[in-house]
């Protein structure tokens, strides 16, 4: 069952990937026009893992590896 609590853990760990993201991609010289698309990527993905973690009791690699899978496909197929 998820809660009011949960709900503000996931968007706030939501928030945090969405500035961490980009951070990160930018040790790697990535293009300015692409960091908005990595934050929106990081968000999402956090989101989706925390979601299937915390509200539907799913084991953190499972949870892990379908955000992953997820986030892989709209990138590739966008």
């Amino acid at each position: 069952m998820i809660n009011t609590d949960n709900i503000t853990q996931i968007l706030l760990e939501s928030l945090a990937a969405g500035f961490i993201a980009p951070a990160f991609a930018m040790l790697f010289a990535v293009p300015k026009q692409y960091l908005i698309f990595i934050a929106s990527g990081g968000m999402l993905t956090r989101f989706i893992r925390s979601f299937l973690l915390y509200s539907l009791n799913v084991e953190i690699v499972i949870a892990t590896f379908a955000a992953c899978t997820v986030i892989s496909l709209i990138f590739i197929y966008t």
